[in-house]
């Protein structure tokens, strides 16, 4: 399976509806590699207050923890945990580098 990122509504720990079809083919993976632990980072921008991106990315690694948890993963077998702004998937990008 090819990396692929989980994108969420702007400023908001909810999935957007293309990132709960990649989370589907995630839950589906794990259900037939019995042995895979996953964990799950949540990252934000460096835009805006830096512990409301904190709170936001704990958020959304939760959120996607929950989801993967709502189909059927075994929660023994997932962590989460956010990373805001200190961990950066979007280094050096404009706005529209920063929603992809």
């Amino acid at each position: 399976m090819q990396p692929r990122k989980i994108q969420f509504a702007y400023a908001k720990a909810a999935l957007l509806p293309a990132s709960e079809k990649v989370l589907d083919e995630v839950a589906d993976l794990l259900s037939k590699e019995t042995n895979l632990k996953v964990d799950i980072e949540g990252h934000t921008s460096s835009d805006g207050n830096f512990n409301t991106n904190m709170r936001l990315s704990n958020e959304r690694a939760e959120t996607v923890k929950n989801y993967l948890i709502k189909k059927g993963v075994d929660p023994s077998r997932l962590t989460s945990q956010g990373f805001g702004p200190t961990k950066p998937l979007n280094e050096g990008k404009d706005r529209t580098g920063k929603s992809t």
